[in-house]
């Protein structure tokens, strides 16, 4: 995964988090999203279209699932999920 092309023109915040995703394939937990990044509100700074459609031009989505009381947070290739 070309981590510089995927950043590039996102904002500071949503760099953190996708640099640290995407050192993480398993993805992480909210909680440890939060103690790697530093951000508490990220559903507000990834939930944009246009963070969205950024994702997506790159082959890549955002996938959250709910694990007990927390989100997992994932970051993986859009053709992963299709059948």
């Amino acid at each position: 995964m070309d981590i510089t092309k995927i950043i590039s023109g996102l904002s500071s915040s949503q760099k953190t988090i996708v640099t640290i995703l995407a050192a993480h394939p398993e993805g992480l937990l909210s909680t440890e999203l939060t103690q790697k990044t530093g951000i508490s509100n990220k559903a507000s700074i990834v939930g944009s279209e246009s963070f969205k459609k950024h994702l997506a031009e790159n082959n890549l989505e955002l996938y959250l699932e709910r694990r007990s009381k927390q989100w997992l947070w994932v970051l993986r290739p859009i053709s992963k999920n299709k059948e």
